[in-house]
């Protein structure tokens, strides 16, 4: 979530197998992802995080969780271990503290 914030942000679909298939998730899961969700954006990203999740009924016992994270307002975010992340493409860069100050420092004064 934090590479996600730190970038652009992003909207991720919980529930979709990667050959497009939605696997059936019992109402548990989808209350345990939930959970899962709201307490990693509050309690292990720093500055904590508010994401949108909507769970979406398919048909057939099927849902899907959308996931959206928004671009950051306060970055750069880190995670519990205190680690910037950066999304780039299909990549996830860890990037060291310095930079990542020097980075965001500029882009406020540049734009």
């Amino acid at each position: 979530m934090a590479a996600f914030a730190n970038a652009e942000g992003e909207i991720i679909y919980i529930g979709v197998a990667d050959d497009g298939t939605i696997p059936r998730l019992t109402s548990s899961d989808v209350s345990r992802i939930n959970q899962l969700i709201s307490n990693t954006a509050s309690q292990s990203i720093k500055s904590p995080l508010t994401v949108k999740t909507e769970n979406v009924f398919i048909g057939n016992d099927r849902v899907v969780i959308i996931l959206t994270i928004p671009k950051g307002q306060d970055k750069p975010y880190f995670d519990r271990n205190g680690v910037i992340w950066f999304k780039n493409g299909a990549d996830k860069r860890k990037i060291n503290r310095s930079y990542a100050v020097n980075f965001y420092y500029r882009k406020i004064y540049i734009y």
